[in-house]
């Protein structure tokens, strides 16, 4: 009932990418409409503690906290004294582990808390607890453990009293020497591989990868945004980010992108984006224009560019089965002429021509790259009015021509692709918080 209510309430549900679960706990991640933040459930259905990385014990202390609740407002909350109970066992289970005392060398965090608990006076109703739910562990013994902290003895003492606390608790442990070794040797493992992977984060969706792209015209705020969306959800899942209008040159396209600042000193006119070829193609798709040597390098680079995406998508597609959310600063569209697709048109002009064979030859290359390109999972459409990118545009140490604003404020209407499960438009006219809010709520629910 509680996780169906969870759900309802537009929940998702995580698990780790390398390594396993931790059995009884569950990583439950909700969205804060107003503020935008992601808020964590760490749901346990057993009390599963002790030892940090591999929470060693299934403590039989279920009960007791179900009977020792108080509520502030509408929330149930344990007691102190059911804390202090679970306080001691789970802090020295840690001082019997090697990297957890690393962790509690420092005596000073525990004490304060420690300090906080008996606030109330609770060491008299803990000790009725302890012994009513855990009684393997004497009064004696767990009074000495307090001590140990409140009189902040020696490191030595306290790993001593550890070994007592363990020894007393050994039907609850979960491991014995070998599975242990065994268990850290997978949290080491998963670590090196999140290390490998160039992302440190561990918990991937439970539904899977997914790719989230934002496309839309410049001075819509698309950097900014996809920015937004990668910080947002990468400090919780493993997230990667990827730039589809610009992507790296592969093996065969190397030499081309080596080339080209050349070329466009010397013909500025190819520069992709701003040659006329790019405007909207006619309906009727005739095209005229005979093939020179402009034309021709400019369908070599669209080639080129075609090539590179089309590899940068097969690697997206790859982050993906491995559970990364991918987000995409642009997308290719099955539409040509539109923003980051394809681009060139078969010429009609003497089609027997070996120039103009070899111009279709590659246009036939770029549509098949495209084709071959899968879609994303979620796109941002963003869209803007003309007045207002061309004021952002103007505010910018490196402006781009008015008449280029336009042009690609009319390209970006032109995106479109029927593959894409969910499309979403979002007015980025709105002011930055409102755009980022609503980028956040409008991605959460598509998830």
């Amino acid at each position: 009932m509680f996780l169906k209510i969870l759900e309802e309430l537009g929940f998702k549900a995580a698990k780790v990418r390398y390594g396993y679960d931790t059995e009884y706990v569950r990583h439950i991640y909700g969205l804060d409409k107003t503020t935008g933040k992601l808020l964590h459930i760490h749901l346990f259905t057993n009390v599963i503690t002790g030892e940090s990385f591999v929470k060693s014990h299934a403590l039989p202390l279920g009960t007791m906290f179900l009977e020792n609740y108080y509520r502030y407002e509408q929330l149930p909350v344990i007691t102190k004294e059911a804390e202090l109970v679970l306080f001691i066992l789970r802090t020295y289970i840690k001082y019997g582990s090697l990297p957890d005392i690393l962790r509690l060398f420092n005596i000073s965090e525990v004490y304060q808390e420690l300090e906080w608990l008996l606030e109330d006076n609770s060491i008299v109703k803990a000790l009725q607890l302890l012994n009513k739910h855990c009684p393997e562990v004497n009064d004696n013994l767990f009074l000495k453990c307090i001590a140990a902290i409140r009189q902040k003895h020696s490191l030595l003492k306290r790993i001593v009293l550890a070994q007592k606390i363990r020894r007393k608790l050994k039907k609850y442990s979960k491991y014995r020497f070998y599975k242990k070794i065994l268990a850290y040797a997978v949290v080491i493992t998963s670590k090196i591989k999140c290390i490998i992977s160039g992302n440190g984060k561990n918990k991937m969706l439970a539904s899977g990868g997914l790719v989230i792209a934002i496309v839309g015209a410049d001075a819509t705020g698309k950097s900014t945004l996809v920015k937004e969306a990668t910080n947002w959800l990468g400090n919780v899942f493993a997230v990667k980010k990827v730039h589809l209008g610009k992507p790296p040159a592969t093996f065969f396209t190397i030499l081309i992108k080596i080339a080209l600042p050349l070329f466009r000193k010397v013909l500025p006119q190819i520069r992709l984006s701003k040659m006329q070829s790019l405007k909207e193609i006619p309906s009727d798709n005739k095209n005229n224009v005979k093939t020179n040597g402009l034309s021709f390098f400019y369908a070599v680079r669209a080639v080129a560019l075609a090539w590179d995406r089309f590899k940068l998508i097969k690697k997206v597609m790859n982050y993906k089965k491995k559970g990364n959310i991918i987000i995409c600063d642009r997308y290719p569209s099955n539409k040509t002429g539109a923003m980051d697709s394809p681009r060139l048109l078969e010429t009609k002009a003497n089609p027997k021509g070996i120039k103009n064979k070899i111009f279709n030859s590659m246009v036939l290359q770029e549509k098949k790259l495209y084709s071959k390109m899968p879609p994303a999972d979620i796109v941002i459409k963003l869209k803007v009015s003309l007045s207002t990118a061309r004021q952002r545009n103007s505010q910018r140490e490196d402006r781009d021509e008015d008449d280029f604003i336009k042009s690609r404020h009319q390209k970006s209407h032109n995106w479109d692709r029927d593959d894409v499960p969910k499309i979403i438009e979002i007015d980025t006219d709105q002011t930055l918080p409102e755009t980022i809010l609503a980028l956040k709520n409008n991605i959460w629910e598509s998830i």
